[in-house]
């Protein structure tokens, strides 16, 4: 069949005042909307299927509950992803045979009239005639008539499927393909020959309809806006007919629309099978701009997102190959293959930690199958199917097992992303937030969900050009990584006068740190059980500014695990140091028996109180393990590694790497320098991953070789120039909050 050039044929068949023309049709369009009582219920069979649409709900079962709130909602349309195109004929049968008679029982309820609108796949892929003609005789059954018409439009323009001359084409570059000799028609399970959408048909019901019985309503039509008649056409429809509507622009569409809601107000029904620039058409809703990043997360992220990769066609690759382009990605491959041996559980579960750690570190993370499709020898369509769902079973649960909540979730394939929609985020009612790239939509995820409010991105497997998903991801990146910045403003002998160190903090706040560090002191500077003097100290900060109150319990002195765990009880403290064992520090013995950590950690359990596990050496990490196990703790932890005591660890970067491979994978970790010559030390730190910066007096002056720092806020100060000259971002207390309550459990 012959291919013809994109240009010529969008040049020849342009109309000669086409903006003019168009918004005369878009306005008659919109009386004849208002005029209409029905509403469209759309049954998608993949999550795909709001390409073209925002502002609108997507209900995820087809409960009568969500029915009867879906026809309550304002809209003139509301979808049902049914996710039917990983089904198999017998499962999406009893499916649509269900779905039917649901939504007949709600829409009389409410007492509205309403058509049913299988929206399919715009390569042609998927349960047809199957699904259309099983809504019909269900539909028939429920003492409806039959439909006249059963409406099948596959133009998707931003996927490039356009219909020209009743043939369906795929755009690549500026040439049109015949559907049929594409990719898309070599499916394993939903395969097919023909291009021309009349042979098409008779070949899927096999002859029932022939080629010739197909009514095409044509391009010339739709182009001069003969609404007449396109009107006509389908008023002659009868018998549940076929009817094709060949389109190369939106416009197109809506010119047939005005017609059909003209046909359907003189009694006329019809069953759609339409890719998604119809729903758009239909339901009226107008074009909006490409989402930008805000209007998706609603400002900054602390964490990294991830994208999951489940399609397997060239396009996919492609776009996956560019996306590598992009910095502070990382990149995993999904071994799908372990299928055939039982091996996807343990395989999961490596990549889930792995994703865990790096999201938490603020890095978007990329999972992706195998590229290379698994097939068999004398394999069968429904075997490759079912297979093909096992996958994506494991490549959902890649997003559901995370503990970490993403800044953002991208699936690319249409069974990926049901699944992870549906059974990873849990998501019941999504809203359509518009699109990130043409024909790649945004869901927003309700308050039900597993992470609520989310951006999830749906990218079809079929979809965009080779840059395509490099952009969407881009877009979604576009925020730096977070460093918290605690302070700790009162070295060891020294006073806790609580007016001069308000002052102090507030400015250190008003900087960039996020989390104040604090010992329970006497005004002269002696460790107490007493949190009197403390209390007032941290009551005038909060008074002059939002921080995270870290409450410590530790120090040399003679006070026993119970008086140390005092400082616990201040009203407002959100995290409390836990120590991980004795160490020597100076000349003193620093104890901390196993028996005092139990303490502790359940004193910060009961308190609510998130704890920061200090560890003077490698062995402590172990200590902390084994304690988790025995006694309950108040999960997220982190660690703070602190370096340069005497008798501790000292700041070497062999020591700090060595360190750092013992921090349980997906948990958060910051350093603590303790003495001079910190700011190298700092710096490789934060080079390496870590979440946190600890300074202030009860540390270092250290500022620079010839000078100390007088007051906490220079040391601030310098380290958030170091953290932004590194093309980071310190977080807010409102970060350091989102960030540390999502820290993983330990064991």
């Amino acid at each position: 069949m012959k291919h013809l050039s994109y240009k010529e044929i969008i040049e020849k068949y342009r109309a000669e005042d086409p903006e003019s023309q168009a918004e005369a049709v878009r306005e008659e369009l919109q009386r004849e909307i208002r005029k209409s009582p029905v509403k469209f219920v759309v049954l998608d069979d993949d999550p795909t299927g709001v390409q073209a649409v925002h502002d609108v709900a997507v209900y995820t079962d087809w409960s009568e509950e969500s029915l009867e709130r879906g026809f309550a909602e304002k809209e003139k349309l509301f979808y049902i992803l049914t996710n039917s195109r990983g089904m198999t004929e017998e499962e999406t049968s009893r499916v649509h045979e269900e779905i039917a008679r649901n939504v007949d029982k709600a829409a009389r309820k409410a007492g509205i009239p309403y058509a049913v609108i299988s929206r399919g796949d715009s390569t042609l892929r998927g349960h047809f005639p199957l699904e259309t003609g099983i809504l019909n005789d269900t539909l028939v059954k429920c003492s409806r008539k039959s439909a006249d018409g059963e409406i099948m439009i596959p133009f998707f323009k931003a996927g490039g499927r356009f219909t020209v001359g009743n043939v369906h084409y795929v755009k690549y570059g500026d040439e049109l393909v015949p559907a049929g000799e594409t990719e898309f028609a070599g499916d394993k399970t939903f395969g097919y020959s023909s291009s021309d959408l009349r042979e098409y048909i008779e070949e899927k019901t096999k002859g029932k309809y022939p080629a010739e019985s197909v009514t095409a309503i044509t391009l010339e039509e739709l182009k001069n806006a003969d609404i007449e008649s396109v009107y006509q056409k389908l008023m002659a429809a009868e018998g549940f007919s076929k009817i094709i509507v060949n389109a190369t622009e939106p416009e197109d569409l809506e010119v047939f629309c005005t017609a059909l809601y003209r046909a359907m107000a003189a009694g006329k029904d019809f069953l759609f099978r339409t890719a998604a620039d119809f729903v758009k058409a239909v339901g009226g809703i107008s074009s909006r701009p490409l989402l930008k990043r805000r209007e998706m997360t609603g400002g900054s992220a602390v964490h990294g997102g991830i994208v999951v990769i489940g399609s397997h066609t060239a396009k996919t690759t492609q776009q996956l190959q560019n996306l590598r382009e992009l910095k502070n990605l990382e990149f995993m491959e999904f071994n799908s293959d372990l299928v055939l041996e039982d091996g996807l559980e343990q395989e999961t579960e490596s990549k889930v930690a792995r994703a865990e750690a790096l999201i938490r570190q603020g890095r978007s993370v990329v999972i992706y199958t195998k590229r290379r499709l698994l097939t068999l020898e004398n394999d069968t369509k429904e075997a490759a199917l079912l297979r093909s769902v096992r996958i994506s079973e494991a490549v959902q649960q890649l997003v559901g097992r995370l503990s970490v909540r993403p800044a953002f979730v991208v699936a690319k394939g249409g069974i990926t992303s049901s699944d992870i929609g549906v059974k990873a985020l849990g998501v019941k009612r999504a809203w359509v937030l518009g699109q990130v790239q043409p024909g790649i939509p945004v869901w927003k995820t309700d308050e039900g969900s597993k992470f609520p409010g989310i951006p999830y991105v749906i990218f079809p497997g079929n979809v965009g050009e080779a840059d395509t998903l490099k952009k969407v991801v881009k877009e979604l990146s576009s925020s730096k990584r977070k460093i918290m910045i605690s302070v700790a403003p009162v070295a060891g002998p020294e006073p806790l006068v609580p007016e001069e160190l308000a002052e102090d903090v507030a400015k250190c706040i008003d900087l960039g740190a996020g989390i104040c560090h604090l010992h329970c002191k006497t005004r002269e500077g002696v460790l107490t059980p007493d949190i009197t003097n403390m209390t007032e100290a941290l009551d005038m900060i909060r008074a002059k500014r939002d921080v995270v109150i870290q409450v410590s319990t530790g120090g040399i002195s003679d006070m026993d695990i119970v008086q140390r765990c005092n400082p616990l009880d201040y009203k407002w403290a959100e995290s409390g140091s836990l120590n991980g064992g004795s160490t020597n520090l100076g000349e003193a013995v620093y104890v901390n028996s196993f028996d005092d950590i139990r303490y502790c950690a359940g004193q910060c359990y009961e308190k609510n109180v998130i704890p920061e596990i200090e560890v003077f050496d490698i062995g402590m990490i172990n200590n902390m393990k084994l304690v988790f196990e025995e006694v309950p703790y108040r999960t997220p932890v982190w660690f703070n590694l602190v370096f340069g005591h005497k008798g501790g660890m000292q700041p070497t970067i062999e020591a700090l790497a060595a360190f750092r491979s013992f921090v349980p994978e997906g948990c958060l970790w910051g350093v603590t320098h303790f003495g001079r010559d910190n700011w190298t030390f700092l710096a490789a730190a934060i080079a390496m991953g870590a979440s946190l910066v600890r300074i202030g007096f009860e540390d270092s002056r250290f500022l620079s070789n010839d000078r100390d720092a007088v007051y906490n806020y220079e040391l601030v100060e310098k380290l958030v120039r170091l953290v932004r000259e590194m093309d980071l971002e310190v977080a807010s207390p409102d970060e350091v909050r989102e960030i540390i309550s999502s820290v993983k459990k330990i064991r």
